[in-house]
């Protein structure tokens, strides 16, 4: 099974992640509410519920990898990075990202050659690249 933890569940997540289906192989983990008009096609539940996930939790910004890295129980914790988010926040401590990015129970997943590149160079090498949400390619890394 694989979670995915995200705080920005809207309608276009649903739209970018077709792949993610209700064959019960792929939860949510949200502090978002599902907006009315939006019916995903996979389980949804709040953040809280990813500390008794025992699966391969996949992490989609910086807060929510540093949730991941405090939850025990996941047989794998990736860090999908599908931007240089950093470079577009307020000035963060360095200690910060590199306790993310480098945090050896946590591999890298990029969303594109110039960010594996870029990952590579200043932190670790992620173990692929995913373009757009593809659970096999997850369960195959």
């Amino acid at each position: 099974m694989i979670g995915i933890l995200s705080n920005n569940f809207d309608e276009n997540f649903v739209k970018n992640a077709p792949s993610l289906d209700a064959g019960g192989r792929c939860v949510l983990f949200t502090s978002s509410i599902v907006p009315p008009n939006v019916v995903p096609s996979f389980c949804v539940l709040q953040t809280l519920r990813a500390y008794n996930f025992d699966g391969t939790l996949i992490s989609t910004d910086i807060p929510t990898t540093e949730i991941a890295i405090k939850i025990k129980p996941p047989k794998r914790k990736i860090f999908y990075v599908s931007s240089m988010e950093w470079m577009s926040l307020p000035p963060v401590d360095y200690t910060l990202i590199n306790r993310v990015y480098q945090n050896e129970n946590v591999d890298l997943l990029a969303k594109d050659e110039r960010i594996f590149k870029t990952l590579s160079t200043l932190f670790k090498e992620p173990v692929g690249i995913m373009n757009e949400w593809n659970l096999s390619e997850v369960e195959s890394i």
